[in-house]
Formats: structure tokens, C-alpha cells, sequence
């Protein structure tokens, strides 16, 4: 299932048939197929491109290829990205998801020694067995063969080993995953129409602007706004059209989103997500910047740093969706951790002045704070910048002198 390797001259790297759609479709037969008889065993690994092992990954493609230069340039590349760390692969890129099946082959040639029953769609298992036990002797062997080979877990709060009937009412035919499911599947049918693998093939190229309309047809904010206003919304179904609204760039629902993400906690980093992925109109900007900061204010906000700094980082990356004013404010209020984000907006907004005036104090900042500042101070004239680089070279450890451009 998840060998679908199929490069074309195109630039394609996998088979268009074998999508995560298929992969439900054939767990479904599978189940169907041994109704009353089987149990079945749904897992998947903790985490697992961020704690791919490097070295073993390297190991693993000598097994499945010659060109050892090759696997060095990709080895170094990986160790750059991480510096010291050796262990993680960037999570989104397509040859990522080819290195994670290349790391479990041997997992795929154990399963199979042992004669298990089962599908795979990159980490994510179904085992099929006879009885209970059977099942949970061989979600032991992969746990074991995990975590001694790979150093990998996995995880437990989806992990379960059931009767068939629980399967197929739990993951099958789950009341919330219907409407899902039906999406899902006339999303994909019109990729396929138009010769693509997957909805993130709309990243790359010039695409047909048809397929955008094709998609739009579906509606898919009409069903969010819907789903938002529910006492009760189907939470895996509102993350499941962002990230399709995020690939077409639909910005429509933002502040409806924004006004309800109070009661939608499961969703809020979706969110937040959606508007750092899509291009947010301009006659939009200035609401949406309010109700950020208004959210920014709430208690279920204040309690979480991750959700804090994501909300500054979508003011990074559209720096026009605060004023000044305000940015200044939240930085008077905020721990240095959002201090030095905040100081990297004022920078984007090339707020001179105030950049200006934080250089008397630069020395006393922690020294992540030091370097956000010297990264803001690229907004200050040329001859200022120059005189005060010189000014402080001495003082400056390497990564300092990175940042300015002195090294």
C-alpha cells in the first residue's frame, strides 16, 4: 500500500491511485471481507518524522540503492538543517514522505515475516488477526522492533486493538466521518480529473484556474460556516476544510472563524494556521488584526505560549494586520519570548524610531533578545546601522556577528 513510488517525467514522485482515500477503501475490504472473525489493531508512530533517526535512515537507503555520494549529500543535508541535532526530517515536502517509507522498509519485511495481515499508509497501521491476543502479540513486536531499531514509539491515545463491529462503526462508518469521507472523496475526484496526485500538488506550477472553481463548487466554506455555528461542531471536519481553504487561498470565513474560535478550542492553532497560509484581502486586514489582539486577551490565550506566539507570528508574516500602537502595547505587556517576535514586526514595519530607541537598552537584554534586536536594527539607515555595528563588534559572540553581517 504505501510502496507507491512512481516518478514521471512530469516531476511526479508517487502513484496517483494509491492516495490516503484508497488506503481507507482497501482497510474497509479488508474488514468486510472477515466481518465477525477478525480484530483489528489501529496504530500509528509518535511523531515520526520529527525523530527519524538519521543514521538509520542513511542505512536504510544504502540497503535500497548504490549511490553512496548521493546518500552523503542527502545525510548533509539533513545535518545542516538540524545543526547538532540527528534526528528529524522536515515535515511537508514530498521526499519527506518518500525517506519515512524508505526508514520502514524493514518494519514492512518484519510484519510480513511473521504473516500478518495488514495495510499501511505511511506510519499509520491496521493489523487484522484472528483473536485479541494475536493482536496484541503483534502490536508488542512492532512497539519492540520500534523502539530498539529506530528509537520510535507509538502512540498511545491511537492505539487500539478491537472487534470487528467496533472497527467498522468507529472508523469505518463513524457518524462525524461521514460527511468527511464524502468530501474528501469529491475533492480527490477532481484532482484526478485534472492528472494531479493529490490537493498539494495545487503548490507547484501554473495550474488551470479551473480546478479552483471546480473546488469552490463544493462550497466548502458554506459547510464550515455551517459546522462553526453547531453547539456541538465536528472538529476533525472543520480541520479538514481549512486545509483545503488554505491550498485554494480562501480567506472568507477568517473572521467568522475568529469570532467563534473561542468555543472551537480543538481547532484554535487550525486556525491560526489558515490565516499564516492564505493571503488575507486587504479590506479585511484591519478586523482581522482586532479580533487576533482580542483573542490574544482571552484566558484560553494567556495560558498558552505556542497559541501566543502563533498569533505573532501571523503578524510577522502581514505585518499590516496591526497598527503600531497596538504592537507596541503588547510589547510593553508581553515575557521576552514574544518581546523579540514583536520586535521583529515593529522591524517589518520599519518602525525606525522605535527601533531606534531601543538601542540604549540592548545591552540588558537576555541574549535572544539581543539578537532579535540586531536583526531589527537591518531597518535603520545605512550610515546609523554601520556606525553602531562598529560601535559593538567587539562585544558580539558568532552567531551575533552572523546576524549583522560581520562574520
Amino acid at each position: 500500500m504505501s510502496y507507491r513510488f512512481k516518478p514521471t517525467k512530469k516531476g511526479r514522485i508517487f502513484d496517483h491511485k494509491y492516495t490516503h482515500t484508497h488506503f481507507r477503501r482497501v482497510s474497509e475490504k479488508l474488514a468486510q471481507e472477515n466481518y465477525c472473525n477478525y480484530y483489528v489493531t489501529v496504530t500509528d508512530i509518535s511523531d515520526f518524522f520529527l525523530r527519524i533517526y538519521h543514521h538509520r535512515l542513511e542505512n536504510s537507503l544504502a540497503e535500497v540503492s548504490k549511490k553512496n555520494e548521493h546518500i552523503k549529500i542527502i545525510g548533509r543535508m539533513l545535518s545542516q538543517w538540524n545543526e547538532t541535532i540527528t534526528t528529524g526530517i522536515p515535515i511537508g515536502p514530498i521526499v519527506s514522505r518518500l525517506l519515512g517509507e524508505v526508514c520502514l522498509i524493514d518494519i514492512d519485511k518484519l510484519l510480513l515475516l511473521h504473516k500478518a495481515k495488514y495495510c499501511r499508509y505511511c506510519d499509520d497501521f491496521i493489523i487484522f488477526t484472528d483473536t485479541y491476543d494475536e493482536g496484541y502479540n503483534m502490536l508488542s513486536l512492532l512497539a519492540e522492533f520500534l523502539n530498539e531499531n529506530h528509537n520510535l514509539s507509538l502512540q498511545q491515545r491511537k492505539t487500539e486493538i478491537l472487534e470487528w463491529g467496533e472497527y467498522v462503526e468507529n472508523y469505518i462508518h463513524p457518524k462525524k466521518k461521514v460527511e468527511l469521507n464524502i468530501l474528501d472523496e469529491k475533492v480527490e475526484e477532481i484532482i484526478k480529473k485534472k492528472g494531479l496526485c493529490d490537493l498539494y500538488d495545487l503548490h507547484f506550477g501554473n495550474i488551470d484556474k479551473k480546478i479552483y472553481q471546480e473546488i469552490n463548487k463544493l462550497n466548502l466554506g458554506v459547510t464550515l460556516k455551517q459546522e462553526i455555528q453547531k453547539d456541538r461542531p465536528n472538529h476533525t471536519l472543520i480541520r479538514f476544510i481549512l486545509n483545503r481553504l488554505n491550498i485554494i487561498n480562501d480567506d472568507r470565513q477568517i473572521k467568522l472563524l475568529l469570532t467563534k474560535a473561542t468555543n472551537l478550542l480543538p481547532n484554535l492553532l487550525d486556525i491560526l494556521q489558515h490565516i499564516e497560509k492564505v493571503e488575507v484581502k486587504s479590506f479585511n486586514k484591519s478586523d482581522i488584526g482586532k479580533l487576533l489582539l482580542e483573542l490574544m486577551d482571552s484566558i484560553i490565550i494567556q495560558s498558552n505560549k505556542h497559541l501566543q506566539l502563533w498569533i505573532i507570528y501571523n503578524f510577522i508574516k502581514d505585518p499590516d494586520l496591526i497598527d503600531s500602537h497596538s504592537l507596541v502595547q503588547l510589547y510593553n505587556e508581553s515575557d521576552d519570548d514574544l518581546k523579540r517576535e514583536i520586535m521583529t514586526v515593529m522591524a517589518k514595519k520599519n518602525e525606525v524610531n522605535w527601533i531606534r530607541l531601543q538601542k540604549r537598552n540592548w545591552t540588558k537584554h537576555s541574549p535572544w533578545m539581543k539578537r532579535a534586536y540586531l536583526d531589527g536594527t537591518h531597518c535603520l539607515p545605512d550610515d546609523e546601522r554601520k556606525h553602531f555595528y562598529k560601535s559593538i563588534k567587539h562585544r558580539l559572540d558568532t552567531l551575533e556577528k552572523v546576524i549583522i553581517g560581520k562574520l
